[in-house]
């Protein structure tokens, strides 16, 4: 038999062949084109569509998938057929706002599974009803409306069989009811069927993740009631974005969690190091500029490729690296961390986040200034080494940052840096701080040897931290949270480290560094006893 290629349009026709050679050798492709019709239920498009996720979405549901797929979204269709094939396992799946997680998990796993009868009953559940109907009725739409699944799949919709706001019964002896976990959840069947499949999609609206009580509630409610809608063999499939540190997305990604394959994701994957961005950011939020954004958007052209050198986002065609920068300026650090990094900054555990930023630096002869290094081994996805310069008015007692730097860099590079910033503040600063554990005894030996050469006669102390390093950078919060220290807003990448730490942070060198400078400068500042002469002098 010889197929007609021209029932499909051009598109249709090369979208198929694209997946076609994805699975099969050439051979192989001419013989399925010979053997089966294009369409229909016998046919090529409905067969590829079964083995290729991808596929079925574009092929049969373009308006809804017309971007490339990122990361994220294949990643999920993979295991998607992993938990289809595999009873009472769990997924749980973490991922910013805006990439389409709801069309994936409530919309197109739903449709593909009820249309090839992979599993006979899916309950979906949102936070409340009325957010989990609007997705029933984008199924029930395509199931009754869309040619091509009418082509392929038949009219599975039948006078007969329950077609309601809230639940579905399909010809093919499957069904989909939706519900909110809000709501009643408990004794839902369809025939002999306990939900063989539970998706749990956006579970927590803003005002739950917000109170703690409602938090508390809701978790019970999904170890409770959710999980016990199905039984022994359900799969669980748990889809959102965190919106509090202590929600119960937050608790079923925690790695102390156990039953559940955990897939977390966030927009920007790899940060720019570059300081251009702060160049960038002066120009982008100048008041004094009216056309600031395309003064900007110049100037990041101009150096576009030093500003995303070794940069990665999740979804390159929807939210560029550019982009992502601009949302963090816009919508605040906040926000950002929240909706698009799925790192939410509750006040209870981000002990740091409200910064005050000066205005304008005193005279540093008019303060007592102390350099402290925090070194790393400059690994590419290691530690980072932080230079903290931090100045405290005599008068005022004002501590400011005068200057907060954190790199991945090579020892050699890092003393480099440390005479560079000394020249710049050349005479003003008192001390130099310096760790001095294990290797970092070895650099300073250099440093020393540097300073010398270089005729920089600065005090040199080595600091052994002693105690717990989480109780020493608390030390940091009451000067932070009543505005003693002030920090310089052009440091990009060192405030937001600060922001950030919390006792579980990845990375904490920029607070270390900042609090050995905090640590040494008190004592700088401190008042000589004078002391009586001897009677032996």
């Amino acid at each position: 038999m010889v197929n007609h290629i021209s029932k499909l349009s051009t598109a249709e026709t090369e979208l198929m062949f694209v997946y076609l050679k994805k699975h099969f050798s050439d051979n192989q492709i001419k013989s399925i084109i010979n053997q089966f019709p294009l369409t229909g239920t016998n046919g090529i498009r409905k067969m590829l569509a079964e083995i290729d996720l991808e596929y079925f979405a574009k092929t049969y549901f373009p308006k809804y998938f017309s971007k490339d797929f990122c990361e994220f979204h294949t990643t999920v269709m993979t295991e998607l057929d992993w938990l289809i094939k595999n009873k009472s396992k769990r997924m749980v799946v973490g991922v910013p706002r805006g990439y389409g997680k709801s069309t994936l998990s409530s919309f197109l796993f739903p449709l593909y599974i009820l249309l090839y009868k992979k599993l006979n009953f899916i309950l979906l559940v949102s936070a409340t009803e009325d957010t989990a109907i609007p997705f029933l009725n984008m199924i029930k739409d395509e199931i009754a409306s869309n040619d091509l699944i009418l082509e392929d799949f038949g009219q599975l919709k039948k006078p007969n069989l329950k077609w309601s706001s809230t639940e579905i019964h399909l010809s093919n002896d499957t069904a989909l009811a939706c519900r909110g976990i809000d709501g009643s959840i408990r004794g839902i069947r369809y025939k002999e069927h306990r939900a063989q499949l539970i998706i749990g999609d956006d579970l927590i609206k803003d005002d739950v993740a917000e109170s703690a009580s409602a938090r508390e509630k809701l978790a019970n409610t999904y170890k409770d009631s959710l999980l016990n809608a199905g039984d022994e063999n359900t799969r669980v499939l748990v889809v959102g974005t965190v919106l509090h540190n202590e929600d119960i997305l937050s608790e079923l990604l925690s790695p102390e969690t156990t039953g559940y394959k955990q897939l977390f994701f966030q927009s920007v994957l790899n940060f720019s190091e570059s300081e251009k961005w702060s160049m960038w950011r002066k120009l982008y939020t100048s008041l004094e500029d009216k056309n600031r954004e395309e003064t900007a958007h110049e100037y990041f052209i101009n150096n576009k490729d030093e500003m995303l050198k070794d940069t990665k986002v999740l979804w390159e065609e929807k939210f560029d690296y550019y982009h992502l920068m601009k949302k963090l300026i816009n919508d605040g650090e906040i926000s950002f961390y929240k909706e698009l990094m799925n790192q939410p900054r509750g006040a209870d555990e981000y002990v740091f986040q409200n910064i005050e930023f000066f205005k304008q630096l005193p005279d540093l002869k008019e303060c007592q200034v102390v350099m402290s290094v925090d070194v790393a081994m400059g690994k590419k996805k290691g530690d980072f080494s932080a230079v903290t310069i931090l100045a405290k008015n005599k008068q005022t007692n004002y501590k400011y940052v005068v200057d907060g730097d954190i790199q991945r860099i090579k020892p050699d590079k890092l003393i480099d840096l440390i005479i560079k910033k000394l020249k710049n503040y050349d005479g003003y600063v008192d001390a130099l701080v310096f760790e001095a554990v294990a290797f970092q005894e070895y650099l300073l030996d250099n440093l020393k040897k540097r300073l010398k050469k270089e005729d920089i006669y600065i005090r040199v102390i080595p600091l052994k931290p002693k105690g717990k390093k989480e109780t020493r950078i608390m030390q940091l919060q009451p000067d932070i949270a009543n505005g003693t220290i002030k920090f310089n807003q052009d440091n990009m990448k060192y405030n937001s480290q600060v922001k950030d730490w919390n006792v579980k942070s990845a990375h904490d060198d920029a607070v270390d560094s900042l609090q050995m400078a905090w640590e040494q400068i008190n004592k700088l500042t401190k008042r000589k006893q004078v002391r009586p002469k001897p009677s032996w002098l």
